[in-house]
């Protein structure tokens, strides 16, 4: 046998890429449609938005699974939290909205805690997942 025989056509790579996107699709872009209609109703305010959202994260939290993006995930349970809480508040009866600012001291310290956390967090899943990017 030679060893042309045993390679897989050069077509084969392109054919598995387009069975990966025919099985995905359908999934991205309900999640897709799901992140507009929760834009659109957010944009008129209406409390619906949670629920669309919602549903849109967790779509795209199973897809970032199944493609091993685990960091991106993992974000979409963060996602869904907030707009748990989101749904929460805007239940609510209406308060007056208090706005304020953190020190300059405590936005730094938040800054560094974030680039901490992504690099502990992006050194965890190299070392410790198959992550497709880590």
């Amino acid at each position: 046998m030679s060893a042309t025989a045993a390679s897989p056509p050069a077509a084969a790579p392109l054919a598995t890429l387009l069975e990966q996107v025919a099985a995905f699709w359908p999934w991205e872009a309900l999640a897709a449609g799901l992140a507009i209609l929760y834009l659109w109703l957010v944009i008129r305010q209406h409390v619906g938005c949670w629920a669309a959202g919602i549903a849109s994260t967790l779509i795209y939290g199973v897809l970032f699974l199944r493609a091993a993006l685990y960091a991106a995930a993992l974000l979409q349970l963060f996602y869904v939290a907030v707009a748990v809480y989101g749904w929460w508040q805007w239940s609510r009866p209406a308060r007056p909205l208090v706005v304020s600012r953190w020190p300059l001291r405590r936005q730094l310290q938040a800054a560094l805690l974030v680039v901490v956390a992504g690099l502990v967090h992006g050194t965890l899943l190299a070392r410790f997942t198959d992550a497709a990017l880590p």
